[in-house]
């Protein structure tokens, strides 16, 4: 509507105005084929367009690569989590060992008896195994979970590879939304 209306105004302006036309002017002579106006939505009757067999066998190899490049991504983005995941866990197990080591030798200056010392001990190594179970937790809790995930995204390109095939099988161009999109 808008773009029809900018073109009938320049039209009006460049044939001299509204009122200076004049009988033999050909602003007023008709043209001899109508043009039909553009539709902006395609008629019903209108078939969408065929893809040739050779853009569809490059479109199915750029949509493996794709789904190939996305779980790559996936992949690499669990790893450098985990590796995240055991830097931390290093981290603590440090700062841990400093602490315990700090409270034994306190403790030990304070109680210098054998027999205090033995449950201290105990009771540390206790401590240190519950810790170890702590951090052997969240590394099979991170690792169940990528599982969980990884599982998922190939269970979803899985789907989405077969109906992008169906459609290419007859040679109709495939949605965009069975392409991978964004990170994984």
């Amino acid at each position: 509507m808008r773009t029809s209306l900018i073109g009938l105004l320049l039209f009006v302006f460049l044939a001299g105005g509204i009122g200076s036309a004049s009988a033999n002017s050909p602003a007023l002579v008709p043209s001899p084929t109508p043009v039909p106006s553009p539709s902006p939505v395609p008629s019903p009757s209108a078939a969408p367009e065929k893809l040739k067999r050779e853009v569809a066998q490059g479109l199915q190899k750029s949509f493996d690569r794709a789904q190939a490049t996305y779980l790559q991504a996936l992949k690499h983005r669990q790893k450098m989590e985990f590796d995240e995941l055991i830097a931390n866990q290093r981290q603590r197990r440090k700062e841990w060992d400093q602490s315990e080591k700090e409270k034994r030798h306190l403790f030990f200056k304070e109680n210098p008896r054998g027999e205090d010392r033995r449950v201290f001990i105990k009771d540390f190594i206790d401590r240190r195994k519950a810790f170890a179970r702590i951090l052997s937790d969240e590394k099979s809790s991170r690792k169940r979970d990528h599982a969980v995930r990884k599982k998922a995204v190939v269970a979803e390109l899985s789907e989405k590879r077969k109906a992008f095939l169906k459609k290419i099988a007859v040679l109709d161009q495939p949605e965009s939304n069975l392409w991978p999109q964004g990170s994984p």
